[in-house]
């Protein structure tokens, strides 16, 4: 969703619940964190999901109830994939955030995921290598990668 339907939303998060604190000496903060968390869902979605939540706090839910109720109706949507963003969206990835490209891996093609380099493919990028704790080989490399790879093997 783009900053200013993120800021609408917080705006309305602000009349309909008591004690938002969006008014006292953080407010300006708060309203900043929430609308920065809101930027990153489905606008439709994360309106439902303060629709449903009004009905069940009197109070203004934490980040982390707003996450739970968008997930739960997300999948009661049957959406399997983030919605394309038209506006700001990427030329590369349409908004996703990812790619998904075939690869020949011992002469049978395989269907990879590559994360896009733009703001909503960060949330795809994954290297196991580099956890601390439970490390793992596995990886979801850049687009530029594949790219990089392709010409590789086109010289």
């Amino acid at each position: 969703m783009t900053k200013v339907e993120a800021q609408g939303l917080v705006q309305k998060c602000g009349v309909l619940f008591a004690n938002a604190g969006f008014t006292q000496g953080n407010g300006t903060i708060k309203r900043t964190l929430y609308a920065d968390k809101f930027e990153e869902f489905d606008f439709e979605t994360m309106k439902k999901a303060i629709d449903k939540l009004i009905l069940s706090n009197k109070f203004l839910p934490s980040l982390a109830e707003f996450y739970e109720t968008y997930q739960v109706i997300r999948k009661k949507q049957g959406m399997g994939l983030p919605a394309r963003t038209t506006k700001n969206a990427c030329n590369v990835c349409g908004g996703l955030g990812f790619l998904i490209k075939p690869h020949t891996v011992n002469m049978l093609p395989y269907d990879y995921l590559y994360y896009c380099e733009c703001k909503a493919g960060q949330r795809w990028a994954y290297d196991g290598r580099i956890i601390k704790e439970d490390q793992s080989e596995f990886l979801i490399p850049s687009i530029a990668e594949y790219h990089r790879n392709e010409q590789l093997e086109s010289a």
